[in-house]
């Protein structure tokens, strides 16, 4: 990240933690929830309950995919551009 840290340093302290896919890293659309399987299970029962998801996410999910392993590297490079 741009303060030295890992992620898990951060996200340690909390039972979930959401990540943002289209800031930054240039997903057009996303966010990943992470956290136990009791956590997760949950989230999905209220965003179903809430009338949530998508049939044909599978395109916009692959984009996520490329978003993680080809441009957290340039995250750095991204928040000096944004000084």
């Amino acid at each position: 990240t741009a303060t030295g840290h890992a992620p898990a340093d951060f996200s340690c302290h909390f039972d979930t933690v959401s990540v943002c896919l289209s800031k930054g890293l240039g997903a057009p659309i996303g966010s990943v929830l992470s956290g136990s399987s009791k956590h997760i299970d949950r989230a999905r029962h209220f965003r179903k309950l809430y009338g949530g998801g998508w049939r044909q996410a599978g395109i916009l999910a692959a984009a996520g995919l490329h978003a993680l392993r080809e441009h957290r590297s340039r995250l750095n490079e991204d928040h000096e551009n944004a000084i």
